[in-house]
């Protein structure tokens, strides 16, 4: 049992060699590891491109439809002054032709005339 081990150089480049296949295999074997792995992982990466790509145009869509949201606001609020202002001169409008029927009917009605035309005159200053 206490034999010595006795190595040759040709034993030690054997062994030598040993090694370096096993880490040439080793070396290997990571590669194909890592292709397998790599070629699982592809789609996934696909498709994290496609939903970044998704979320981006949502952004943007979002976006836009806030910015036509605040115009169509910006336009309802318009709509509405003109909308207020077109009474005001449908009513001074109508009070006015009421002042003239009433007029021509019985010739009266003068001062009526007078506080319409003094209405009227304020209506198309303030426009």
């Amino acid at each position: 049992m206490n034999d010595p081990i006795m190595l040759t150089p040709h034993d030690l480049a054997n062994i030598f060699l040993a090694i370096c296949g096993a880490i040439v295999a080793v070396a290997a074997a990571v590669g194909v590891i890592i292709k397998i792995i790599d070629h699982f992982k592809e789609p996934d990466k696909k498709q994290d491109e496609r939903i970044t790509k998704l979320e981006e145009d949502v952004e943007t869509i979002n976006r836009r439809l806030e910015d036509g949201n605040k115009h169509f606001n910006d336009h309802d609020a318009w709509m509405k002054e003109i909308e207020e202002a077109l009474k005001k001169r449908d009513k001074v409008m109508i009070e006015s032709l009421q002042v003239l029927i009433e007029h021509g009917i019985d010739g009266n009605n003068i001062d009526g005339m007078k506080q319409q035309k003094h209405r009227l005159d304020k209506y198309l200053l303030e426009k």
